[in-house]
């Protein structure tokens, strides 16, 4: 977890490093997103302000860009792998924190401990980046499926 001033540090960072390349007409451009960033979690502050601030960034490319096929994949809670599909998400929280969070989230209902694979979420993106030219799909949730 990360203080307020390093909440501002890191949307700061991210318009300078996150401007879009160029695409050559019709082109899609893809933007994940944890879905803890997109609900009311309580102590996600920092997390859910820079979050919202790369989706307004997001939105006004999209303006911007009208020929570009954008998507926003909301992803839910899911183990990752190894290598580049390792999840990092929590990679630099203070491992005593995040256990306490971690513990009232489970406690509000606000994270559950059901986990998708990643390999589902990979046929989503896949899907998405075959999406003709004709169509965009604007937002997407990948989510684990509720126990029954």
């Amino acid at each position: 977890m990360t203080d307020d001033d390093s909440c501002a540090d890191a949307v700061a960072q991210a318009a300078d490093r996150l401007a879009p390349a160029p695409i050559e007409g019709n082109g899609r451009l893809l933007h994940l997103g944890p879905r803890l960033a997109h609900r009311a979690v309580a102590r996600a502050r920092c997390l859910q302000v820079t979050k919202a601030a790369l989706d307004k960034l997001v939105d006004a490319w999209w303006a911007e860009h009208p020929d570009v096929g954008f998507t926003r994949i909301v992803v839910g809670e899911c183990a990752g792998g190894d290598g580049h599909a390792a999840t990092q998400l929590a990679s630099e929280w203070d491992a005593t924190l995040a256990a306490e969070y971690f513990g009232t989230w489970y406690e509000r209902g606000q994270l559950t401990e059901q986990l998708m694979e990643a390999d589902h979420l990979v046929d989503v993106v896949d899907g998405l980046l075959r999406c003709g030219a004709s169509a965009t799909i604007p937002i997407v949730a990948v989510i684990p499926r509720r126990p029954l």
